[in-house]
């Protein structure tokens, strides 16, 4: 019972470790099935479930290695067997998953059944996967016989009729070899015993039986069994022709020789894949059984370096569809060179300086040779043109490159060495600049310019603000100048900028006071090292007696403080009507203690600012208007000026054409520093309502003087001839 809890155990172990070891592959397949005519396709994931970056290699081992690919790797052969032939190497961090594509073709000539496909994975934890795949019956053909049996007597002949039809499923004729067992050969004449035949065609072949006179009676039987075949094989290039050594410097021709080793005529397509310099001159070749043909592979003069380079030759059998191939081994030699060494040039160059390189040339080999020297890629010269070296010697040659229809770039030239053996190539590269490239902005000075001049105008000239901007590599010295109008000068005439670097210069036009009228063209001169531009200036001068510094100004009423002295604040307006700039400092004025608030400002022509004075106009002032004369500091001198002030503010309703002279002042209501006047009409109402009220009062009063006086005697009514009315307390007097 012991032992076995302890295999028990055991063999858990093991499927753990089984099912432990194959986890790496967590997508995908391994029971496959196919055949030779169609590709089966697989895609497994590999991942990584270690807790650490690891390596991998996964190679094919057991049956029909040679039938899967892996990752675009044919894992099942050595490497240099066939092209990505070797094993698949990867690597992959804790936790990440590979996609591992599989293709699977078996062979058409393996028979079918199941197969098993290791997949040895090396890397971690090394363990085969086992891949089963199961190759279809996929070549199939039926046999019959008719009849089936046969009577015949000694010494008979009969004959019987064999059909074999193809039904494969390949395009490609099966080649059928028939074989009997089970009755002597003696007895058996077969018309053919092998034939090949289309996909779903068909044969009859008569076998033809006749026993011996003397056999003994009796039943017999045999076995008729038809079988596939492949027989055909071609045979590509002796040992020798498979491998020969050739010169890249000259073009030759090898010979190959292709041997129909089958027993069936052949038709042949050929191909080569292998280096661009090598090529065969047949495309195809038809072979009858054991025949032999040369065909011829071209190699033509290249660049390629010296070394052992590999070819394949395919022939493919457009008959039976059965591929050949045969590796070539080709070892490349330099059988003519010459060495090239730069040994003067520069990888920056200016666009505005001359440009030259040096090379050193040495013949390396032991032939003499004769060459000739040449420039691709830009405009140079090349000295000397032909050189001719012994071996091992060496000369000089320079080249001096054209860069005056160049742009600034990226450049690139070739040195072209050309033999009757050889020709080599070798490219330069070098940056090139525009080291002393100056931009001007000459905004202003592409404008006609307009210019009056006159005594009476305090300004006539004009001044452009013009910007030079270095933007090439190179610290420049630039230079301005004006040589056709004296009254036309730059300041400065010249200064430095060093790379990046932008500064302003000024053309000043001051046309003298006797300038005759008339379009004047000065020629504004700037040139630096790898600059030079003449910009044309076009002035037009006009004369002027009229046109002087002037000023107009106007007021209006702010506002009016109403306190025993009368002061109020007025609005000046000042513009500019002249016809240059005025800075104005001050403004003053001798009437009415007036003040003005201001701080110093300029009027461009036509422009125009407001200012505020304080009026005290005094005690009892009742004038509507008053005359405020100016005194105005500016830079061109005193410029004086008079203003008109009223002082009717303006009322919110309209007045009517014609008001009513009253001897009192107008009555006013004060809002703030808002007045509101009341109209003609309103005033008139005013005064009857206030004579009615002074009528009233004074009836009053007469009436109450009336009823205090004693009555006359004799004489029995009052006022307006009413009876006289006794009071009670008169009437208790006179009781007493």
């Amino acid at each position: 019972m012991k032992a076995l809890n302890k295999f028990t155990i055991l063999g858990i172990l093991l499927i753990l470790f089984g099912l432990g070891v194959k986890a790496p592959f967590t997508q995908g397949s391994f029971s496959l099935e196919g055949d030779c005519f169609e590709i089966t396709k697989e895609t497994y994931v590999f991942q990584n479930t270690s807790a650490s970056t690891k390596s991998y290699k996964i190679t094919a081992i057991g049956d029909g290695v040679e039938w899967i690919n892996l990752n675009a790797k044919w894992i099942g052969l050595p490497e240099g067997t066939k092209d990505n032939a070797g094993p698949v190497v990867f690597q992959l961090g804790a936790g990440e998953a590979k996609e591992l594509p599989a293709f699977i073709k078996p062979c058409c000539c393996t028979l079918p059944g199941e197969y098993s496909i290791g997949l040895k994975v090396e890397g971690g934890e090394n363990f085969t996967q086992k891949l089963s795949f199961k190759v279809n019956d996929s070549r199939k053909m039926s046999l019959s016989i008719e009849p089936e049996l046969l009577e015949i007597g000694q010494c008979e002949k009969k004959d019987l009729t064999i059909t074999v039809k193809n039904q494969s499923q390949s395009q490609i004729p099966e080649d059928y070899r028939l074989e009997t067992s089970g009755i002597s050969e003696e007895w058996i004449d077969l018309a053919t015993k092998e034939f090949s035949l289309e996909k779903n065609a068909e044969r009859e072949i008569k076998m033809f039986i006749q026993p011996p006179c003397n056999q003994k009676l009796g039943e017999y039987s045999g076995t008729v069994t038809v079988k596939i075949v492949d027989k055909q094989f071609i045979e590509i290039g002796t040992e020798e022709e498979r491998s020969f050594s050739v010169c890249n410097d000259l073009s030759s021709e090898k010979e190959i020789t292709i041997e129909n080793k089958g027993r069936a005529s052949d038709e042949l397509s050929l191909s080569l894949k292998g280096p661009s310099w090598m090529h065969l001159k047949e495309k195809a070749i038809q072979l009858k059984a054991g025949e032999k043909k040369k065909v011829h592979l071209l190699v033509s003069k290249s660049n390629a370096s010296e070394g052992e380079y590999n070819a394949t030759i395919i022939a493919k059998s457009t008959k039976f569809g059965k591929t050949s191939s045969a590796e070539l081994k080709v070892y490349l030699e330099d059988c003519f060179e010459v060495s090239v060494e730069k040994t003067k040039g520069v990888e920056k160059a200016c666009i505005e300086n001359p440009l030259s390189y040096e090379f050193s040339l040495e013949n390396t080999k032991e032939n003499e040779i004769s060459f000739s020297l040449s420039v691709d890629g830009l405009n140079a010269t090349v000295n000397p043109k032909t050189i001719t070296l012994r071996p091992n010697e060496s000369k000089k040659a320079t080249v001096d490159i054209d860069l005056s229809k160049e742009k600034p770039g990226n450049k690139e030239f070739s040195l072209k060495i050309v033999s009757p053996n050889f020709t080599v190539s070798k490219t330069y590269s070098f940056k090139l600049n525009d080291c002393y490239a100056l931009s001007v902005d000459y905004d202003g000075a592409t404008k006609p310019i307009e210019i009056t001049i006159s005594k009476r105008i305090c300004q006539w000239e004009k001044v452009l603000t013009l910007i030079a901007k270095n933007i090439g590599t190179m610290d420049q010295e630039v230079s301005v100048t004006e040589n056709k109008i004296d009254w036309v000068s730059v300041e400065p005439s010249s200064f430095s900028l060093k790379a990046g670097e932008k500064k302003e210069f000024y053309v000043y036009i001051t046309p003298p006071l006797g300038t005759e009228e008339g379009d004047y063209k000065a020629v504004l001169s700037v040139k630096a090292r790898d600059y030079s531009k003449e910009q044309p200036i076009k002035i037009t001068v006009k004369k002027s007696e009229s046109e002087k510094p002037s000023l107009e100004a106007g007021s209006e009423l702010e506002k009016t403080i109403i306190t025993q002295e009368k002061t109020v604040k007025v609005k000046v307006t000042l513009k500019n009507t002249g016809n240059c700039a005025l800075n104005i400092s001050g403004i003053s004025s001798t009437a009415y203690n007036a003040k003005f608030d201001i701080e110093p400002f300029s009027l461009e022509r036509g422009q125009e600012k407001t200012v505020t004075a304080t009026l005290n106009l005094g005690k009892g002032f009742d004038k509507n208007e008053v005359e405020l004369p100016l005194s105005i500091k500016t830079n061109k001198g005193q410029l004086e000026q008079t203003v008109k002030v009223s002082l009717v503010e303006e009322k919110p309703a309209t007045p009517t054409p014609q008001e009513t002279p009253v001897e009192s002042p107008p009555a006013t209501a004060t809002i703030g520093s808002t007045f509101v006047g009341l109209a003609p009409s309103t005033v008139n109402l005013l005064i009857l309502l206030f004579l009615a009220i002074v009528a009233v009062v004074i009836v009053m009063l007469a009436y109450y003087a009336y009823a205090k006086t004693p009555a006359t005697e004799g004489k029995g009514q009052g006022w307006h001839g009413e009876p006289r009315r006794h009071s009670k307390a008169a009437k208790k007097g006179k009781r007493k």
